[in-house]
């Protein structure tokens, strides 16, 4: 996770919040910014500027400024390439085009995995490997990510229910119970909130891959992966960067689910995908 992305997501206290604000305000001129002036900006003192320090991660002023400014520069020069919502222009070739889109890719896994909190990572690993059934919620072209994500499930023996395929969901929702999860994914985390109240009372699991930090789903959510902001649905030419967010995720949820019961993993999914002639199926 980055020290960007640590700021804004922290809570803090009313004097480190005034340290989180001034350098959110103020980016540009941290690489030159000694703690003593920091201190008389935000009318604070150097020891309250260690504990801010110490609250998203890092020791003292010295290495936060040096990371902090490492990563200003690796966003300048991803954002000098990247256009997450407009990555292509009319004039392009097709060559271009092809370019610009693996730009595109590799930039929004490398946002990902810098922005991944391991620990929330472990622990939904975790509920998801133990819950007896799970629950799959999406919108939209996210749908087809988690149907993605469900047929692999399948074929390790976990038992995944795609609501956004049945009728009339609701009904699902009230006989889910304590041993089970639901995964939801969504970009803004709006739009699920009849769901989210009576799972909420069932004590099922919440589990949300969104970008909003402040959406319905987060106040519902017992664990959740945040990814950053920075695709505009109402206006890109289409939502490149917020799919390949969730695949890499949900791949990552996938493969670490695998990883924990490997060799079980590994001979289930061989005798599933070998025909009764004995020859190997598609996977």
């Amino acid at each position: 996770m980055s020290i960007l992305h640590k700021i804004k997501t922290t809570s803090f206290s009313n004097s480190e919040q005034e340290i989180a604000n001034y350098i959110l305000e103020h980016q540009e001129e941290i690489a030159t910014l000694s703690i003593n002036n920091l201190a008389k900006a935000t009318y604070s003192s150097n020891a309250s500027i260690i504990r801010f320090c110490k609250r998203i991660g890092i020791d003292g002023y010295k290495d936060f400024r040096l990371t902090f400014v490492q990563e200003l520069e690796k966003a300048r020069h991803q954002q000098s390439y990247v256009d997450f919502n407009y990555p292509i222009d009319s004039t392009d070739s097709a060559q271009t085009i092809a370019h610009k889109m693996a730009n595109l890719t590799q930039a929004t896994i490398d946002h990902c995995y810098q922005e991944l909190d391991r620990h929330a990572l472990e622990r939904m690993t975790a509920l998801l490997d133990e819950a007896h059934l799970i629950y799959f919620y999406s919108i939209g072209d996210s749908e087809i990510r988690g149907q993605s994500f469900a047929n692999k499930m399948i074929k390790l023996g976990k038992h995944v229910l795609d609501v956004n395929y049945l009728s009339d969901p609701l009904p699902y929702a009230k006989y889910a119970s304590k041993d089970d999860c639901a995964l939801f994914i969504s970009y803004s985390g709006e739009g699920f909130e009849e769901y989210l109240s009576i799972l909420k009372k069932k004590h099922t699991k919440i589990l949300a891959i969104t970008a909003h930090r402040n959406s319905k789903l987060m106040d519902y959510a017992d664990e959740y992966i945040l990814i950053e902001d920075l695709e505009r649905s109402s206006d890109s030419i289409g939502t490149f960067y917020s799919q390949i967010a969730f695949d890499y995720i949900l791949n990552t949820l996938y493969a670490m689910i695998y990883s924990k019961h490997y060799a079980k993993n590994h001979h289930n999914k061989n005798t599933i995908l070998t025909a009764p002639t004995g020859k190997p199926v598609g996977f």
